[in-house]
């Protein structure tokens, strides 16, 4: 479980420090009685659980519910993980990314937002300013994008050297200013950000088989420590930088803090819990087609069924993108089952590193033990009864 428990007011501050706001159960005053889930509309044309025929319904909440368990033990936490911004990369039950959040609530009609308590326009600042960080970040980080907006090209030119040549002193002195008006951080964050690109390569030599000791110096990584902790060495053994590039546009919506406040509080008033189920369909609607599609599915029993969709549903939680090339492109798509076990089974034989395939190798094989402990739990209920 990588999440620890924040939310309410004052958990913005919780939520920066990545410390527990309190036990599972407990609930502070300020944030209100919980809404009821199933008094919220979600947004037009949304997928449904009910629409789902019976069997397969039950399969989905079985998935939804060993996903969660994966994810953050079933409760409302935030990531645990540090990140070179100072803040998580996901919050919730299903840990969804804080943008994805922001977005699923942004999509609700006003009834719905009204009865979470937290206005439309509040959550749009917060979507302001996490995307201005995202633009910082990937102009700097990822070198893509266009750069930030509101600056001319002199300056996107100079924003650019001025971090590929490590002048951080220079960076935040010419450009720190611009850098807080859009993200409402501090100038001095902005070297920070930068200094991440450092992270990034260093995690890239390890994959090629550069020592993690040796990547730390090679990379001047010592910066980063004291936000990173133990978790640098983590990055460097594992990868999963790209929490780091979610992790500023959480840091940028919490410079806000009495709206982030109130989208906070509004996610454990059922917000989180429908944009959970909203990610949750999707993700169960695309592994259900992989294997809907398969020569020889219709055979498949309940159990077979569950762990493929398990094992799918886990891929595409953790990258959609890598979903969509493993499983849905052309020449990778498997056709029967002994191909889409084989492609599995490919990942889950991935050795460990920071790789992106090794990444999903160790989410595959996850899922694969929480299938079998949850058949193991099964069988021994039956027996009890």
């Amino acid at each position: 479980m990588d999440g620890v428990r924040a939310s309410g007011a004052a958990g913005t501050r919780h939520i920066a420090h990545g410390a527990a706001r309190r036990t599972a159960g407990e609930r502070s005053g300020d944030t209100g009685p919980p809404e009821r889930h199933d008094r919220l509309d979600p947004p037009p044309g949304s997928l449904r659980v009910e629409s789902l025929p019976a069997a397969e319904r039950a399969l989905f909440l079985r998935v939804t519910a060993l996903v969660d368990g994966l994810e953050s033990g079933g409760t409302f936490v935030a990531s645990r993980r540090r990140t070179t911004a100072g803040a998580p990369a996901s919050i919730g039950r299903s840990q969804l990314l804080v943008s994805l959040q922001v977005r699923a609530l942004v999509s609700l009609p006003d009834p719905s937002l009204a009865r979470l308590g937290v206005a439309r326009a509040e959550l749009e600042a917060l979507e302001r300013k996490g995307s201005a960080a995202l633009a910082y970040y990937d102009f700097l980080v990822r070198g893509r994008g266009e750069g930030p907006s509101g600056l001319d090209r002199a300056s996107l030119d100079d924003l650019r050297r001025t971090a590929s040549e490590r002048d951080f002193a220079g960076l935040v002195a010419r450009h720190g200013r611009a850098f807080e008006a859009a993200t409402g951080l501090p100038a001095r964050e902005l070297e920070l950000l930068a200094r991440t690109r450092d992270l990034v390569r260093a995690v890239r030599a390890v994959g090629r088989g550069l020592p993690p000791t040796a990547a730390c110096r090679r990379f001047d990584l010592e910066p980063l420590r004291a936000r990173l902790g133990d978790h640098l060495g983590f990055y460097l053994r594992r990868g999963h930088v790209a929490e780091n590039r979610a992790g500023w546009y959480t840091r940028a919506a919490m410079s806000e803090p009495p709206s982030f406040e109130r989208f906070v509080a509004a996610l454990e008033r059922g917000g989180d819990r429908l944009a959970s189920e909203q990610r949750a369909l999707r993700d169960h609607r695309a592994a259900a087609a992989v294997v809907d599609g398969l020569r020889g599915a219709e055979g498949l029993d309940a159990r077979a069924r569950l762990s493929l969709l398990a094992q799918l549903v886990r891929v595409r939680h953790a990258s959609p993108s890598a979903f969509e090339r493993l499983f849905l492109g052309d020449g990778t798509r498997p056709t029967d089952l002994a191909s889409l076990h084989g492609l599995l089974d490919a990942l889950a034989a991935q050795p460990d590193g920071p790789t992106g395939r090794a990444q999903l190798g160790r989410t595959v094989r996850v899922a694969r033990r929480a299938v079998e402990r949850e058949a193991t739990r099964h069988t021994e209920a039956r027996l009890r009864g």
